[in-house]
C-alpha cells in the first residue's frame, strides 16, 4: 500500500542503523520487527495529534519492549486503513463514537475513513502477541516527555535494561503461518488449538474454522480445543481419518458457531455455551476473537461444521454407499440367474 507524506510522519520507523522504514498502518509497523531485530517506532494519537506521542522501542524482533505511554491502544479494523493508534482508552471511545466514526483530521488521505463502532480494541503488547508472534517483556520506561528537549539517541534504548538477557532466540511461534489462511500463528493460537496428524507432527492453525479446513488434507488428524465460554475444564477434541471419511467428536454436544472469518467463529461444548457465545465472548475466546461478532452466526453442531468444510469426504462415504448397493444388486442378479438356470436344467430333465 502506498505510504503519502501524511502518512510517514504518523509512523517514523528507525532501525539499528538508522535506516527509515514504512508502513501504512500501527499493525504493518508492528509486523516489521519480525524482520528487524530492534526498531524505534514513533507515532501519535490519530485522535488528538502530535501533541500526544507515543513511542515503541523493540529489541531482539520485538521479545524486549519499552511502551509510552503503557495504556496506547491499537484500533483494529477490517483492513490497513482502518487500523487506528490511540493514545487511551479514553481516546478510542471519542475516536470511534459519532461524530468522529473513526475519522481524524490526524489521519491520511488515504486512511480517513469511518470504521464500526465496534472494532477491536488492543494493548500493544496484546498486539504484539497476535501479529509478530511472540511475548514480549516490556521494560520499564519514564513518563511521556517533551521531543524538544531528547535526542533521538536518548529515545532509541529502552530507560532501564532487565539484570538478565533471555538465554533463548525470539519465539519460534513467529516463523509460523497458519497452513489454512496464512495468518500468524501466536502463543495464544497454540494454546487454544492442538492439531496433529499420526505421526505427532505440529500442524499450526489461527483459529477453529482454520482447524477443520485441514482435515480434508491429512489422512489422520486429531484437533484438541476447548470450549470458548466454559475454558480448559471442557475439552473438544476431533479425531479423523481417511481425509475426512471418518471422524469422531467428543462431545458429540459440541458446538460451531461461524459468520465467515477467521476472527469470527467459536467452538462450544454444548448448546447451552453456543447460547452464550452467540451474543458474545468470553475471557476464555482466543485473543483474534474477543470482540462482536460482525454479524449473527450459524451455529451448528461440529460434525455439521466438518462436513461444511470437507466435502469430499461427503462424497467419498456417498461413493462408497453406491458401490455397496452395485454390489447387492449384482448379488442380487447373480443369485437370480442361478435360479433361472436351475428351473431350466430341472425342465430339461
Amino acid at each position: 500500500m502506498t505510504v503519502d507524506t501524511l502518512g510517514q510522519e504518523r509512523f517514523r520507523i528507525v532501525d539499528i542503523n538508522g535506516i527509515r522504514h514504512y508502513a501504512c498502518c500501527p499493525i504493518c509497523a508492528l509486523k516489521l520487527m519480525k524482520t528487524y531485530g530492534e526498531l524505534n517506532i514513533t507515532s501519535f494519537c490519530d485522535l488528538n495529534g502530535p501533541s500526544y506521542p507515543i513511542t515503541i522501542a523493540a529489541k531482539q524482533h520485538g521479545s524486549l519492549m519499552t511502551i509510552s505511554p503503557t495504556g496506547a491502544l491499537i484500533v483494529v479494523g477490517n483492513d490497513c486503513t482502518e487500523n487506528r493508534m490511540v493514545y487511551d482508552s479514553s481516546a478510542a471511545d471519542a475516536l470511534l463514537a459519532p461524530p468522529n466514526n473513526g475519522a481524524s483530521k490526524w489521519l491520511s488521505q488515504l486512511t480517513n475513513t469511518t470504521i464500526a463502532p465496534n472494532a477491536t480494541r488492543m494493548g500493544i503488547v496484546q498486539a504484539t502477541i497476535q501479529y509478530v508472534g511472540v511475548t514480549p517483556i516490556v521494560l520499564s520506561n519514564p513518563e511521556p516527555t517533551s521531543t524538544s528537549n531528547s535526542s533521538s539517541e536518548n529515545t532509541s534504548e529502552p530507560a532501564v535494561e532487565p539484570t538478565t538477557e533471555p538465554t533463548s532466540s525470539p519465539s519460534e511461534e513467529g516463523t509460523h503461518e497458519c497452513e489454512a489462511c496464512g495468518m500468524t500463528v501466536t502463543e495464544d493460537d497454540l494454546w487454544h488449538f492442538n492439531v496433529t496428524d499420526e505421526t505427532g507432527k505440529q500442524h499450526y492453525v489461527e483459529c477453529y474454522m482454520c482447524a477443520l479446513n485441514l482435515i480434508k488434507r491429512y489422512e489422520t488428524l486429531h484437533i484438541q480445543a476447548f470450549c470458548d465460554w466454559y475454558g480448559q475444564d471442557y475439552p473438544i477434541t476431533v479425531s479423523s481419518s481417511g481425509y475426512g471419511a471418518q471422524t469422531t467428536v467428543n462431545p458429540q454436544s459440541a458446538m460451531y458457531l461461524y459468520a465467515g472469518t477467521c476472527e469470527n467463529n467459536r467452538v462450544a461444548y454444548n448448546e447451552t455455551a453456543a447460547d452464550a457465545l452467540g451474543v458474545g465472548y468470553s475471557q476464555n475466546t482466543s485473543l483474534l476473537q474477543q470482540h462482536e461478532w460482525i454479524s449473527t452466526p450459524t451455529i451448528i453442531t461440529v460434525s455439521e461444521a466438518i462436513a461444511l468444510y470437507n466435502p469430499n469426504s461427503k462424497k467419498q462415504d456417498t461413493q462408497q454407499n453406491y458401490n455397496n448397493l452395485i454390489l447387492v444388486a449384482f448379488g442380487s442378479l447373480g443369485a437370480s440367474a442361478a435360479v433361472i438356470v436351475a428351473v431350466a436344467k430341472f425342465r430339461k430333465k
